[in-house]
């Protein structure tokens, strides 16, 4: 599936907010969070998008979950998690219905054409 030229509307992001892994996730939620912001302000039109975070630290069903939650919420794209325990859960428990961009990389992303990985080193 070809990704579209315009940016996505309803950005939904699974990151370990709490656990083992929060100092990673508060950093992601940073990062995009500054982004966010910067496009905003540089935007002449002043579009809004949606940018959701979804706790997925207490372990990988609650990534699974999130999953879930973030495409009954309409978000257009989903990214991460960045745990392959979590990734796993999500692959194992979704069709994908929605776009996924994890931040890791996997070995048998090819099976399923809605998913796009981007490794972060650590």
């Amino acid at each position: 599936m070809p990704l579209t030229k315009r940016a996505p509307e309803r950005i939904g992001m699974l990151l370990p907010l709490s656990g083992r892994y929060q100092t990673v996730g508060s950093a992601l939620q940073l990062g995009a969070l500054t982004a966010h912001f910067s496009h905003l302000q540089a935007n002449q039109r002043h579009i809004l998008h949606t940018l959701r975070f979804y706790d997925v630290g207490p372990g990988p069903d609650a990534a699974a979950n999130a999953y879930q939650q973030a495409t009954q919420d309409g978000m257009t794209i989903i990214v991460g998690p960045v745990n392959k325990d979590a990734i796993d859960a999500v692959l194992s428990k979704n069709t994908l219905s929605t776009p996924l961009l994890i931040l890791n990389q996997i070995e048998y992303a090819d099976k399923y054409p809605r998913l796009y990985q981007f490794g972060l080193a650590p």
